[in-house]
């Protein structure tokens, strides 16, 4: 599941990709440097005659994601360049890393103050570019039952709000999920502290016993549930009333 201060410790990757598959040619071969990425367009239809695009006049405003109304526009554009760090072993270090790179009108509501922030906070563009995750994992197998130091601009770790469009079917969101530190600039440590439950991030008192077992079995179903929606993904369109969003995932 997606965690924003780290990968999670001791599991194995078994993802690929279309785009990562093309360019490593052979699917037998897979280079550990993965692409992949998304483009999304959406679409909404309003009685709000007010908008223009290209006067940053965004009428349909705090209303997000379709701000400009009666309009059919590049919602993202994104490609993800990244390497995960082998944490299945405590044998040796090891070094991950992502970059995030985004294009489209969703930028406003990834945009972080002072990093390409004029885009928005000075022309008010329509569309603009967002790097939205810049970051190093160290792996550092002797610490705990394993441990990622992550470094750099990262998911924010208190949200649950989704951006980017794979996890966030729905077009159209209320003022306070836009709203909110979407990513975190900054160094994060976490120690996995037993092999049989979570990695330790939410619940590091929970050694033993009945608490950590459920603990254990709601994450599992978490992920089980992550995954299949994964799978799911590309079959998954949420057409609101008056909207449309549809990522693609290549």
């Amino acid at each position: 599941m997606p965690i924003g201060g780290t990968q999670e410790i001791g599991a194995p990757d078994y993802q690929t990709y279309m785009l990562q598959s093309a360019i490593d040619g052979d699917p037998t071969k897979l280079s550990s440097i993965k692409w992949y990425g998304w483009a999304a367009i959406g679409a909404n239809g309003s009685t709000n005659n007010r908008g223009n695009p290209s006067k940053g006049i965004a009428a349909n405003s705090p209303s997000a994601y379709d701000v400009y109304p009666n309009t059919v526009v590049l919602d993202q554009l994104a490609l993800y360049t990244e390497r995960l760090a082998d944490t299945t072993q405590t044998d040796h270090f090891d070094w991950g890393f992502r970059i995030t790179n985004l294009y489209g009108q969703d930028y406003r509501y990834t945009t972080s103050h002072g990093i390409l922030s004029q885009q928005l906070l000075v022309k008010n563009a329509q569309y603009g570019y967002d790097p939205v995750m810049v970051y190093l994992d160290f792996y550092l197998p002797k610490l705990g039952q394993g441990a990622d130091l992550r470094i750099g601009r990262y998911v924010s770790l208190p949200d649950i709000e989704a951006q980017l469009a794979p996890n966030n079917y729905s077009y159209s969101h209320s003022i306070l999920y836009t709203y909110d530190c979407y990513t975190m600039v900054g160094a994060n440590l976490t120690v996995k502290l037993t092999t049989t439950g979570p990695a330790g991030r939410h619940f590091p008192g929970l050694r033993h016993g009945a608490l950590d077992q459920r603990c254990e079995t709601y994450w599992e179903r978490v992920r089980n549930l992550h995954m299949a929606l994964r799978r799911d993904a590309l079959n998954l369109v949420t057409i609101p009333s008056t909207t449309a969003n549809m990522p693609t995932t290549i």
